[in-house]
């Protein structure tokens, strides 16, 4: 997963290097951020339900994001966009009830460290539909998501690892706040079919300054709810949190 990261950054330097050489006619944008992530919700693996709150003492925890994208004056054709997130988490907590994970067993009273790595890289292609003080982003794109999660004790250890590429719909929504540079927008990715939900969207106040450099704080949610999953068979799990970013538009 060490390899997605650098190529995301890769992207991002990119596109700051190249927008030097950008005119009227592309426009390119990005990002590079932390998002304070809260992880709640429960996994379900050997029929047996496991609350990744209490009863594995997963944490808060800070991880980065990337995104980077391309817009032209093409009527036709879509523009671009691309993302990068790691969701990642650990804890330790002592059960208060027996569980299993992927096969093994921990009884009661058994201390546990648990360990969450998560990776979405996404592909958008959308279109403005409104572009002006008030803009308005529909498309489609596609997530890659990769990830593990991990239980051990003294005495066992168990990791379950899926991976799964998802189509998803795009929209976002930004509208510029007169004669100051700050912006207020929203953004979203999601997923609805055949009993399987995920929703990835975020609030956001921006500002811009007149050379393109800017920033942004907001909220974003993800939701997963899902059957199947690889070597899990069921989750269930939300992650909010505050995250802030320093952005360029050229």
């Amino acid at each position: 997963m060490a390899w997605l990261s650098k190529l995301a950054v890769a992207v991002v330097v990119s596109g700051l290097a190249a927008s030097g050489y950008a005119d009227s006619v592309l426009g390119l944008y990005g990002g590079a951020g932390g998002w304070s992530q809260e992880l709640s919700g429960e996994v379900v693996s050997d029929a047996v339900t496991v609350d990744v709150q209490e009863d594995l003492g997963i944490e808060e925890q800070t991880n980065r994001f990337y995104y980077a994208g391309a817009e032209h004056g093409v009527p036709v054709l879509p523009n671009f966009r691309s993302q990068y997130s790691e969701l990642s988490s650990s804890g330790r907590n002592q059960l208060d009830e027996p569980i299993e994970f992927n096969g093994s067993p921990f009884p009661v009273n058994t201390d546990v460290a648990t360990d969450v790595d998560l990776i979405q890289a996404d592909a958008v292609l959308y279109y403005e539909v409104v572009d002006n003080a008030l803009s308005f982003d529909v498309g489609l794109g596609a997530r890659y998501m990769e990830g593990e999660m991990s239980v051990a004790s003294a005495s066992s250890s168990s990791r379950a690892e899926f991976q799964s590429i998802l189509p998803l719909l795009y929209s976002r929504l930004r509208a510029d706040l007169p004669f100051s540079g700050f912006w207020i927008g929203a953004q979203a990715l999601a997923l609805a079919y055949d009993g399987d939900q995920l929703f990835d969207t975020n609030a956001q106040l921006g500002w811009d300054s007149a050379v393109g450099v800017g920033a942004e704080l907001g909220w974003r949610t993800f939701r997963m709810d899902v059957n199947a999953f690889d070597q899990v068979e069921a989750a269930d799990v939300n992650i909010n949190g505050l995250y802030a970013a320093l952005n360029f538009h050229f």
